[in-house]
């Protein structure tokens, strides 16, 4: 949000203050539910990972006992 939309609707100093400030708040909020997400997703691609690695090694330690 802008201070100029504030103030074209006739709003006073004061009151244009108030209103950012609130707005500060719930956007800096927003933000940290965007960096806890982003947070889980990164430990859910790291988990994808490693369970891709970990079937990829049972799939070659399955071939080389099928083998013997």
């Amino acid at each position: 949000m802008k201070r100029d939309f504030l103030e074209s609707l006739g709003l006073d100093k004061e009151t244009i203050d108030k209103v950012m400030s609130e707005h500060g708040k719930s956007l800096t909020a927003e933000k940290q539910k965007v960096t806890e997400l982003e947070v889980e997703r990164d430990s859910f691609k790291e988990q994808l990972s490693q369970r891709d690695s970990d079937i990829e090694n049972v799939e070659k330690k399955t071939r080389v006992q099928a083998k013997n």
